[in-house]
């Protein structure tokens, strides 16, 4: 008797970094690939050696940003399946857990390093998913719902 092979949740931290202005309304923090055209939330794979999500976030979060945070700054905001181009054809799909970190705006040594190759602040009024690759569509929406609460 063959045994049942059961599709698996492949784990991912994406990470929405924002920060107030001097004129007290908000940016976030995107990066983009060397080969994308729009921009995406910085994060990724989380490893079998993380403690936590929250740690696999601050260390996905040093590895593109070089910003250094602890598991206890981030905020958790929610996860959610993510069509990944990479696993459409595959038994197993990933999901995602984003996390919120506010930093202030004087942060200094931002800069884009492993897989990203460009980081840009998006004033949130101004911002727009046609800005974001399709595949985050979803964690835009999560992302949404934690800042309109936030905002309140």
């Amino acid at each position: 008797m063959q045994e049942k092979v059961y599709p698996n949740a492949i784990p991912t931290v994406d990470i929405a970094v924002i920060r107030i202005n001097p004129d007290q309304t908000y940016s976030l923090l995107l990066g983009k690939k060397e080969h994308e055209p729009k921009w995406r939330f910085v994060g990724g794979f989380v490893d079998a050696d993380d403690f936590s999500y929250e740690t696999a976030a601050v260390r996905e979060l040093f590895e593109e940003t070089n910003i250094s945070a602890t598991p206890e700054e981030i905020v958790y905001t929610g996860s959610i399946k993510i069509d990944d181009p990479r696993y459409r054809n595959h038994k197993d799909k990933i999901i995602t857990h984003l996390y919120v970190l506010e930093i202030p705006f004087s942060t200094s040594n931002i800069q884009p390093k492993d897989d990203i190759k460009a980081l840009q602040w998006f004033p949130l009024a101004q911002f727009s998913k046609e800005d974001i690759m399709e595949v985050h569509h979803p964690i835009v929406d999560l992302f949404a719902k934690f800042i309109e609460s936030k905002l309140r």
